[in-house]
């Protein structure tokens, strides 16, 4: 079944933006029991995609960084078609 939405997508390849909003994080009160149970739920839900998928993860600094987090995606890219995820 459907094991939830990534924030951008290649054949073999999902990209996952981290933040912290993601976690509870920006709440009024943030819980830091609740924030911890959701990372737990996400590390859970990102095993999942790997099963079919790379993963790719940045955040906020990593946009500052184009040339790195190019080469992460193109690293990911790479592992795909070695798995045989997508064509080359």
């Amino acid at each position: 079944g459907l094991i939830g939405f990534a924030d951008f997508g290649w054949r073999g390849v999902l990209g996952e933006f981290d933040g912290r909003g993601k976690y509870g994080l920006y709440d009024e009160e943030p819980d830091p029991r609740m924030a911890a149970r959701r990372v737990v739920l996400e590390k859970i839900r990102e095993d999942r995609l790997r099963v079919d998928h790379e993963v790719v993860r940045w955040g906020p600094a990593d946009l500052h960084r184009p040339v790195v987090l190019g080469g992460r995606v193109r690293a990911a890219m790479a592992r795909a078609v070695a798995r045989g995820l997508r064509a080359a």
